[in-house]
């Protein structure tokens, strides 16, 4: 009988023929394919929770900064319509910041600073417009009543011109 080609052996012909040496190595592949598998999914549930811990993490730096900046700018909104409406008295928040924040809430101290400075100078501006006003019809009423007496001294009527001269 003519002997097969060693590559076309059958299994068990190969095996009897190693000494065992197949079934070892199938036995080491097996336990090396075991342990991959364990690694891998250890590998693959620790990526997960690092990922779920950096999402955490993420979430609370986004919250912190949320409220670091939003606040501040929320009641520097409001104090800023408060002085678009004219409420000088308003307190601007935030002026003693170091950061961007502090630097705006300085800038609309100034432009408050100047509504009040304009504020001042329009009541200031009125005042002497009203004086002016009082001067104006002072001499009004000083030009109408010397233009009576001298209508009074052309008529030749000396009583109503003694009279306007000599009021109460």
């Amino acid at each position: 009988m003519a002997r097969p080609h060693s590559r076309h052996r059958p299994r068990d012909a190969i095996a009897d023929s190693s000494g065992g040496m197949v079934d070892n190595q199938t036995q080491m592949l097996e336990a090396d394919n075991s342990i991959v598998a364990s690694s891998t999914s250890n590998l693959l549930l620790t990526q997960w929770a690092v990922l779920a811990v950096g999402m955490l993490l993420a979430g609370w730096i986004a919250l912190m900064t949320v409220r670091a900046i939003a606040g501040p700018v929320v009641s520097m909104t409001s104090a800023m319509n408060r002085l678009a409406e004219g409420d000088l008295e308003c307190d601007v928040p935030a002026r003693d910041r170091g950061d961007e924040i502090g630097r705006m809430a300085q800038a609309v101290e100034v432009f408050k600073q100047n509504a009040i400075k304009v504020r001042e100078l329009n009541a200031a501006e009125e005042a002497r417009n009203g004086v002016t006003r009082e001067r104006a019809s002072a001499m009004a009423s000083l030009v109408s009543g010397l233009g009576e007496v001298v209508d009074a001294a052309i008529d030749g009527d000396q009583i109503t011109a003694t009279l306007a001269r000599c009021p109460d």
